[in-house]
């Protein structure tokens, strides 16, 4: 099953009902910072040409400090227990930035960290590719 989803620090994942994707499909998506506790988050499927805003009542955190961002590939929890990961196809992500401080740099410019994501007996379920020149990087499936 695909579908898009977002989610504001501390609060759950959130499905957006209705958002049209498919496996293969390009996604581009910007987190912006307005004011007060309020960001902006826009999801837009380029292969679809269509997008959406997330209303600004439920893109709201008191706790978020502004210092980090992230690109996730994650196993979805159902309840309290977090569900197999899913079979996917390499998940590529291209030309990533972030505004932090109010000076923008690509992903590659900041220090990162690269998590490779394994299970309770050390089996490796997914590990990504180290920042390309296109300040990308690829995240693999290797297991559930």
């Amino acid at each position: 099953q695909v579908y898009v989803w977002y989610e504001i620090y501390p609060d759950y994942a959130y499905e957006i009902v209705g958002f049209p994707a498919n496996t293969g499909d390009s996604i581009t998506t910007t987190a912006s910072y307005v004011s007060g506790n309020t960001y902006q988050l826009t999801i837009t499927n380029n292969t679809k040409n269509i997008s959406t805003i997330v209303p600004s009542n439920v893109s709201q955190s008191s706790v978020a400090k502004k210092q980090s961002v992230e690109w996730i590939v994650e196993a979805p929890s159902l309840g309290a227990n977090i569900t197999p990961l899913s079979e996917f196809t390499d998940v590529v992500w291209t030309n990533c930035s972030a505004t932090i401080g109010g000076v923008t740099k690509s992903l590659g410019q900041f220090p990162t960290e690269e998590i490779t994501m394994i299970s309770n007996g050390g089996v490796v379920k997914s590990n990504v590719s180290t920042i390309s020149s296109d300040a990308g990087f690829t995240a693999v499936w290797h297991h559930q």
